[in-house]
């Protein structure tokens, strides 16, 4: 194991805990902030976006949660971290989440899926900076979660 492999998934256990409490309507702004650098991008098949960590965020943020709850997603689990370190200060990071739904939405199962993570280490810990995702709406239409 790597030496910053358990930091790293300690950031990403944090991340999950986050991520759930903005799922179950009880959201820290400061918590969720303090998850990314001050300036960050993404990458999905539906394209490249990037912003600055402040109120930007935060109202990107509340709309995914408020589009998640309402879809009936109960929770998001974390499968599993893969660290490759790649300096002193930074870090690819695969992620393996299981998004789990409300019983009756969808086909019942549960969708695992991977991302993938650039991470800072900063004052105060891994910062995310960058991260590329795979296509959650096609994942949720064949799951029968949206149509």
């Amino acid at each position: 194991m790597n030496p910053i492999q358990p930091e790293i998934e300690a950031f990403f256990q944090r991340y999950r805990d986050v991520f759930n409490a903005g799922l179950r309507g009880g959201l820290d702004p400061k918590a969720q902030a303090g998850l990314y650098a001050k300036h960050f991008v993404g990458s999905s098949p539906r394209g490249i976006a990037g912003g600055k960590n402040g109120l930007f965020l935060k109202l990107v943020t509340r709309f995914a949660y408020k589009r998640y709850r309402k879809r009936g997603m109960d929770e998001m689990q974390l499968r599993g971290v893969a660290v490759t370190p790649i300096d002193d200060m930074h870090a690819l990071a695969k992620v393996s989440w299981r998004a789990v739904f409300a019983p009756g939405v969808g086909d019942g199962q549960p969708i695992d899926f991977d991302n993938h993570y650039l991470v800072r280490r900063e004052s105060g810990g891994w910062k995310v900076f960058a991260w590329t995702s795979e296509d959650e709406e096609e994942a949720m239409r064949r799951h029968g979660v949206i149509a």
